[in-house]
């Protein structure tokens, strides 16, 4: 266990690429743990058999939990929280749709705050 609470040992026995290779690209696309593995597989075998509107549908009351997760982890409220895909959600930011002021920004494995003022005029 490091300072920071993580247990290296568990978290790399827990991540089946880190058998095969020294990855340094976590920034842009970390190796994924087994449970993240687990229910990606399980999502899309879920819209195979039922469809993507009616998985989703199905696993909403998941996604709800993981705003108030990330919510209770970083001392914010779920209505702060907003996620977005790794790469779409980046560039949009990035071309102007900026977040609200003091508004969570997260995108797939990092949470971080952002304190963006409004734009000029606003």
């Amino acid at each position: 266990m490091t300072s920071a609470g993580i247990d290296l040992a568990r978290a790399r026995a827990e991540t089946p690429g880190c058998e095969h290779v020294l990855h340094f690209n976590n920034a842009g696309a970390a190796l994924m743990p087994q449970p993240v593995i687990d229910a990606v597989q399980g999502h899309i075998a879920l819209e195979a058999r039922i469809g993507g509107y009616e998985a989703a549908e199905r696993e909403s009351a998941r996604l709800r939990h993981t705003y108030d997760a990330i919510a209770t982890l970083i001392g914010a409220s779920s209505d702060e929280i907003a996620m977005s895909s790794l790469c779409l959600g980046r560039k949009q930011s990035r071309s102007g749709g900026r977040p609200a002021v003091g508004q969570i920004a997260s995108s797939h494995l990092t949470v971080e705050r952002r304190l963006i003022p409004p734009p000029e005029g606003q």
